[in-house]
């Protein structure tokens, strides 16, 4: 398969997710506690892990005062690369190094018979490295199993998701062997 071919289909995968069910609203839950969790986080500069670089939004977002700040675009560590936005066909990118991710995807999540919530969220990968995903519910307890299937290529679109135990106010963590990349959304069940 040509690199053109393999890039399509990248393209075509994320076309796909934003098509299936991921949309940008954003409802507040019927009940959420008030007894925060966690502290809200500011990284004005990039941090690093080892060789990683740490991107957060440029401004306080998290449980703040009892509510969720959730994470905007306009946050963003770095604009994304023109390649991105002209291979993806979207503008709305949040992260910035090698590791870039779709906030509005992530806002809805699917009410799972068997119990729990299931969130999708696409990300791009501007380097060789696998994904990796972890999720901590801000608003009170609640448990996360991320899921990063496979299939997806060395680099490029990835989609990943996770079944969360609650709805609330979520911070969401992908990483890279480059980069780790953080952001905070307000999880709700989509409309019946």
């Amino acid at each position: 398969m040509t690199p053109l071919a393999v890039h399509r289909l990248l393209v075509v995968g994320l076309v796909g997710l934003v098509l299936t069910g991921c949309t940008s609203g954003r409802n507040a839950p019927g009940a959420s506690p008030t007894t925060p969790t966690a502290a809200a986080t500011t990284a004005p500069a990039p941090a690093s892990v080892g060789a990683r670089v740490v991107l957060t939004a440029r401004q306080p977002d998290g449980w703040i005062g009892g509510t969720c700040v959730e994470t905007s675009y306009a946050a963003s560590p770095e604009a994304p690369p023109k390649m991105l936005v002209r291979d993806s066909g979207a503008t709305d990118w949040f992260g910035g190094g090698d590791l870039y991710t779709a906030l509005a995807a992530t806002s809805e999540a699917t009410v799972l018979p068997e119990g729990g919530f299931s969130v999708k969220i696409g990300w791009w990968r501007m380097v060789d490295s696998k994904l990796q995903l972890r999720a901590e519910r801000l608003d009170g307890p609640g448990t996360a199993i991320p899921e990063v299937p496979d299939g997806y290529g060395p680099l490029g679109f990835q989609a990943s998701g996770a079944v969360l135990s609650a709805l609330g106010c979520w911070r969401f963590t992908g990483w890279t062997r480059t980069a780790e990349v953080s952001f905070v959304t307000l999880i709700t069940a989509e409309p019946s």
